[in-house]
């Protein structure tokens, strides 16, 4: 299996592609030596001495230079991956991947793609940190990283890997990749790949949800939700790395709407629409709302645009929506999914 990619538009800040290797059982009931398993045990026994948690977590670096003392062939291949993100370089990082997984370099062009569309221009990538994880039982379930205080999810039967977090700078926004290596006897391969929005308008996570909590205090607890919603979106790692602070922020989320969704609350100010899907959205100016109508046939741009103003016009009378910067509003036809854009498309209009 190669990736899922969820595509980002130009307002919807979030790509997430995934890469798994899957690997052919053994043939013998005899299990193999725990040096067979792990080609790199040597580095693994520097890192996890005997005595260490079978399930353990170590940091092995934080050198913005992508530099790992335990292991120079480590070094060298942080330094590849950096460079490539760096220059672009499709190829150079296709070749980076596990053969196994089969990415061709149109796919490695999409992973950097997904970046450049995050952080915009002027791209400086650097090394976060490089885990040491330590997984004898070759199990997925997520080991703790302590001193970071998140935790890891490692691939499935590697008693030892390494989850690699970059950094990359832009003119726009900071954005994580976070990748999982896997070891063979001569070199380090890619197994695992997730790209993570870090920041949004220059604001982390911690930014967003503070400001959610002063929305909180003013009682503008709808204001307060839809912070909460993109400090949510700014914590998701995929399928490999969990920030335990968001079982908190999906909690404070839901004391404001209880059972009811986004879709819930603002139905009735669209009496006289067929409001179908909603949810928050990053745009270019801070957080947004997208709407999405159900309409009986096909509109004209204009008619879509004098429709959608005056929605915004429509919000604008309530006291939370001073948290906007503006509205996306989408329009599907009976028979279309409503959990997509339809053929019409949508339009943004900034508050």
């Amino acid at each position: 299996m190669f990736a899922r990619i969820w595509p980002r538009s130009l307002l919807i800040c979030f790509f997430s592609v995934l890469f798994v290797a899957s690997y052919l059982a053994a043939e013998t009931l005899v299990p193999a030596k725990l040096e067979d398993r792990s080609p790199r045990e040597v580095i693994r026994k520097k890192i996890f001495p005997e005595g260490s948690a079978g399930r353990d977590c170590k940091i092995m670096s934080k050198d913005p230079k992508g530099i790992v003392e335990a292991d120079s062939s480590l070094t060298v291949f942080i330094q590849s991956l950096v460079r490539s993100i760096k220059t672009g370089d499709a190829k150079a990082l296709q070749l980076l991947f596990h053969p196994q997984l089969k990415v061709r370099t149109p796919q490695a062009q999409g992973a950097l793609t997904s970046i450049q569309r995050i952080s915009g221009d002027k791209i400086d990538a650097t090394l976060f940190r490089a885990y040491g994880i330590n997984s004898l039982d070759g199990l997925t379930t997520p080991i703790e990283c302590g001193e970071d205080g998140l935790l890891v999810h490692p691939l499935f039967s590697h008693p030892f890997q390494v989850g690699l977090w970059i950094q990359v700078m832009g003119a726009d926004e900071i954005t994580r990749v976070y990748t999982v290596l896997v070891p063979t006897k001569d070199k380090w391969l890619i197994g695992a790949w997730h790209v993570q929005q870090w920041t949004h308008v220059g604001k982390d996570y911690v930014s967003w949800r503070q400001e959610a909590e002063t929305f909180l205090e003013k009682k503008q607890d709808l204001a307060a939700w839809i912070y909460l919603d993109i400090t949510s979106k700014l914590l998701d790692g995929g399928k490999f790395l969990v920030f335990p602070v968001i079982n908190d922020v999906v909690a404070e989320k839901q004391k404001i709407l209880g059972s009811k969704s986004l879709k819930d609350v603002l139905a009735p100010k669209f009496k006289d629409e067929k409001l179908v899907y909603a949810s928050t959205l990053f745009s270019r100016k801070g957080a947004a709302l997208l709407l999405r109508f159900l309409i009986p046939g096909e509109w004209s741009a204009v008619t879509i645009r004098d429709h959608c103003k005056q929605k915004l016009k429509d919000i604008s009378t309530e006291s939370w929506a001073t948290a906007l910067a503006g509205i996306r509003c989408d329009y599907v036809l009976p028979k279309e999914s409503i959990e997509k854009e339809g053929v019409l498309g949508g339009i943004f209009i900034e508050r």
